[in-house]
Order: structure tokens, then sequence, then C-alpha cells
């Protein structure tokens, strides 16, 4: 187990990798999930570092069946990633799976689980590469702490918005 910052990463027994992350809001659930509701806030969270640009959402705000098109840069390489929202169930929980993107599987679950001082945030993805065998050389490495960095920021951003 890698742990950073509240951010976890651990290896499946399928093989597969499952990063968890917890953050603290001093806000209701009813109160934060709005803004996970609008798919452009996106935008406001994720790191400048990765170019990320939603080029389409087919339902605003988000429901269940929703689907979310968008490019960002890996490594200055451009990636087209489509999102597909399958479960939403406001304001405790939603997930998103990609459809299309640099992930073998990626799925993420995002929970608002209410507390005496607000709520506490769960994202939990599960993901695995295309090739496994390139868990065993730097890249899987590379994959990792570009997730850590990806979600300290989210973490930080959602903070300053949010009112952590």
């Amino acid at each position: 187990m890698q742990t950073r910052n509240n951010i976890s990463i651990d290896r499946e027994t399928n093989g597969g990798w499952r990063l968890s992350c917890r953050q603290y809001v001093p806000r209701s659930p009813k109160d934060l999930f709005p803004f996970f509701a609008d798919a452009y806030n996106l935008e406001r969270i994720t790191p400048p570092f990765l170019h990320f640009r939603i080029l389409s959402v087919s339902n605003s705000p988000l429901l269940a069946g929703a689907t979310l098109n968008y490019t960002l840069r890996l490594h200055y390489i451009p990636v087209f990633w489509r999102t597909l929202i399958t479960e939403w169930k406001p304001p405790h929980r939603f997930v998103d799976t990609q459809q299309i993107g640099p992930f073998k599987r990626w799925h993420h679950l995002h929970e608002f689980v209410p507390t005496a001082q607000g709520t506490e945030m769960i994202d939990v993805v599960t993901f695995d590469l295309y090739c496994r065998e390139l868990t065993a050389t730097p890249i899987l490495g590379w994959v990792t702490n570009d997730l850590r960095s990806i979600f300290e920021y989210r973490h930080k951003r959602t903070g300053e918005i949010l009112g952590e």
C-alpha cells in the first residue's frame, strides 16, 4: 500500500489497482452535490498540467446515462476521454466509468457521507492498464504519481472553492 495525503493506491486481487481518498468539507452533502452535478466544474478542479477541456456533455446537470467527452494531455500526449455516468443518487453518490480513454478499466465512485461537521467526500477509483506487463516497468510509477498529483490538486481546489 502506498499512502500520501489521505490518498492510497493498492493492488487488487484481480491484478488491477484501487485508489482511495477522503476529504472533509464543512458543508452538507445537499449543499455540495450541485457543484459536482455541473460537469464544467471538473475543469476548475483539474490540474493545469493536464490541459483538460470538456468538449461536450449530454445532460446538464448530470444524471445517470449522461456522457462527457473531453481532451487532456498526459505528458504532452493528447488523449480523448469519454465518461459515462452509470449511477446517479443525489446527494449521496455517483459513479463514472471510462468508455474511451487511456485506461483499460476506470470506475470512479464518488460518495458524500454526512458527518457532524459536514461531509466526508470519498473517492474510490478502480483502474487497470491496457498492458499489465507495464506494471513491472517505471510506467506504473508515472501513472500512480500522476494520479496522486491529480487527486491532491483536486482536494486542494475543492477545499478552496467549497470552503474547507
